[in-house]
Formats: C-alpha cells, sequence, structure tokens
C-alpha cells in the first residue's frame, strides 16, 4: 500500500481465528521493520527493526509482521504487510515581498527572494542565506536596471522526492518617472 507520510499510521487491523480459542483470547504480536527496497512478502529477511511507523521514521519501505499466539500457546505463521511511505505532495513557494514593483531607471535592486514550504521536509528556505544550500531552488533573474522594460523573475524548486513547486513570478517594472530638470545660467540675461 502506497501512502503519504502520516505523523502517525494506523494499523488498519486483523482478524484473527482459532479452531478452539475465542479472538479475545488471541494474542496478535505486531513489529514493524524498515526495509531497503519493496521485496516479496513471504521472504523472512525483515530488515531493519523500527518502533512505530510515522512521518519521521522516513519515506521508504517498511514490512510489518503479526504473529499470532492462542491461550494454549501456539503459534501462527507470520503474515506481513508492505507499507510504502512517499512524498507525492509538491511543496509550497511564497514570494517575499510585493508581486510587481516598480523602480526608477539606474536604481539598484536587491530581489527579496522567496520561501519554501515542503510537507514532508519543512521550511526548506526562509531566507536568501538559504538559497546556497539548497541548489534545487533556482531564481531567474534578468532584471536589467539600466534598460527600461518588464522583467519576469521566476522562482522554482523541486524537493528530495522529486515534487516540483508550481513556478512563482514577480514582475520587475525598470520605469523612468524622473522628471527632467532645467537650469538656466547664474548670469541674468541682457538683452539690447
Amino acid at each position: 500500500v502506497g501512502k503519504e507520510p502520516p505523523e502517525t499510521y494506523t494499523e488498519n487491523g486483523w482478524i484473527v481465528t482459532d479452531n478452539y480459542s475465542q479472538p479475545e483470547n488471541i494474542t496478535v504480536t505486531v513489529d514493524n521493520f524498515r526495509i531497503n527496497q519493496p521485496s516479496d512478502l513471504t521472504q523472512p529477511e525483515l530488515g531493519q527493526p523500527v518502533g512505530e511507523i510515522s512521518k519521521a521514521s522516513g519515506i521508504g519501505s517498511y514490512k510489518i509482521k503479526y504473529v499470532a499466539t492462542d491461550e494454549n500457546n501456539n503459534v501462527s505463521i507470520p503474515v506481513y504487510r508492505l507499507l510504502e511511505l512517499e512524498d507525492n505532495v509538491a511543496p509550497v513557494i511564497t514570494i517575499n515581498g510585493q508581486q510587481t514593483i516598480n523602480l526608477e531607471v539606474y536604481s539598484a535592486y536587491n530581489d527579496l527572494g522567496a520561501r519554501v514550504y515542503d510537507n514532508y521536509y519543512g521550511q526548506v528556505i526562509d531566507q536568501p542565506s538559504d538559497y546556497q544550500n539548497q541548489p534545487s531552488f533556482i531564481i531567474t533573474n534578468p532584471v536589467d536596471i539600466n534598460t527600461l522594460g518588464s522583467y519576469i523573475v521566476r522562482y522554482n524548486y523541486t524537493d528530495p522526492s522529486g515534487n516540483q513547486a508550481a513556478e512563482k513570478t514577480r514582475t520587475i517594472n525598470i520605469v523612468d518617472t524622473t522628471n527632467p530638470v532645467i537650469n538656466t545660467s547664474a548670469q541674468p540675461a541682457l538683452y539690447n
């Protein structure tokens, strides 16, 4: 069964029967194991024991082993369930600051960046200093402060599970709104 990593895995339950003992008199032991890759459930190799299967256990493959013991200490043949914890949810990019900025030509432009949150990995990027540690966070910034026009800054991120965030963009309009200045010479003009 493939599913998103839950905070805590909820056991789907089991049905146990015996030729003599009533179900309430049968003890079922459940053990969880992390395995390196999905395998045939009949294989005896179990993998690394884990306590509770949860989001903290990590994305991957788990084998759950069930053994029933009746009131006369008869033990069942183990039964297994395979559980695949997957991350299929795309991260979310949130732009810092305004989505559209009008900037006077020749003025300095420092992009405010973006934050990235992922349902599994948490707050991946919170400030521009985090960018260098996240090579999968890509900012395309073509802004030329010396040339009038509209520029689109693009923010993209792909999480370690391969889920790509929806691209976010910021529009930077390089404009000229400064009125020209005219000066006359300091000497008054003389006309005859």
